[in-house]
């Protein structure tokens, strides 16, 4: 069977927070024949001093040794990368190396290049900017979900499991963009889909198979039940087979909260989401779903698409 290719960019490090996101993707995938990896790291900025031609023949010879000391550093820490990969049976030929000096936060890079990439997803590891980005305090999120506004990212914690995804599923546009993302880089695992919704309207979890009708009876209004409908359409259109997706309705309000204790109940490892910008500023929310998720998330890969 042929695969439809896809690209993925892992902001990689010094100190190998990345190999977690490799690891998640060799299981996720079996066949890597079609998968192209752009390992992208951020090269730290020289100390202002040295910026530019500097005055004095000494620190032209310093800048020199810097520079010589830097590349040797990130050879190595590459070269790392590509070892990790190919011992995990990527192929070499389709794993690409971007290398660049900080001049902007990490997120921003990363999602810059993607972007200009066009990949299908930044695959990055929830400790990987905190000693890159000390203001963030290990949380890469604000930065990551402000600046990746076309490709979708994947945090990844811990070692997840890959045999069953949750879905989330609400009344907005950026739900539907998850499930077709979920659909696309899902079809060609044995990935079974959960897609949730959760409503008050149900006093205990209930699952339904494609062949029921029984759910449309427990969602609150018309347009969830169009929301719901339309996500099943585009999982099978997308390839993925009936008996692979189920309908879940859980109860209660705390979205973040029923989804989380969901996915650990059922040894789901894989959290889908669409996120909308709260309040069309990128400060983020406390009360965001997508916020509470990534914050309480353990083994966990949560798929984050705006």
């Amino acid at each position: 069977m042929e695969y439809l290719p896809k690209a993925f960019l892992i902001p990689i490090d010094e100190n190998e927070s990345y190999v977690r996101c490799l690891e998640f993707l060799n299981n996720l995938y079996p066949r890597k024949d079609h998968l192209t990896l752009i390992l992208n790291y951020i090269e730290p900025s020289l100390a202002p001093v040295y910026k530019g031609t500097p005055a004095t023949s000494s620190m032209r010879e310093k800048k020199k040794d810097l520079l010589h000391e830097r590349k040797g550093q990130t050879r190595w820490i590459l070269d790392n990368a590509r070892e990790k990969l190919i011992e995990l049976g990527f192929s070499e030929e389709l794993v690409q190396e971007h290398v660049q000096e900080k001049q902007v936060s990490f997120a921003h890079h990363s999602c810059r290049l993607a972007d200009m990439k066009k990949v299908d997803a930044v695959v990055v590891s929830q400790s990987i900017t905190s000693a890159l980005e000390g203001f963030l305090k290990g949380n890469p999120t604000p930065e990551f979900l402000h600046h990746c506004l076309v490709s979708p990212i994947w945090f990844v914690e811990g070692k997840p499991q890959v045999e069953r995804a949750v879905v989330c599923v609400g009344a907005e546009n950026a739900a539907l963009r998850a499930v077709d993302h979920a659909g696309f880089m899902l079809a060609e695992t044995n990935v079974a889909v959960d897609l949730v919704h959760v409503t008050p309207k149900v006093s205990r979890l209930q699952h339904f198979s494609l062949d029921s009708k029984d759910w449309e009876k427990f969602l609150p209004n018309r347009e969830a039940k169009t929301f719901m409908k339309e996500s099943v359409r585009i999982l099978t259109n997308g390839g993925i087979a009936s008996e692979r997706i189920r309908i879940v309705l859980l109860p209660g309000k705390k979205i973040a909260d029923e989804v989380l204790a969901y996915a650990r109940s059922q040894k789901a490892g894989i959290i889908v989401l669409g996120h909308s910008r709260p309040g069309g500023t990128w400060g983020f929310l406390k009360s965001s779903v997508t916020e509470r998720i990534l914050h309480s998330m353990r083994d966990l890969s949560v798929w984050v698409n705006q």
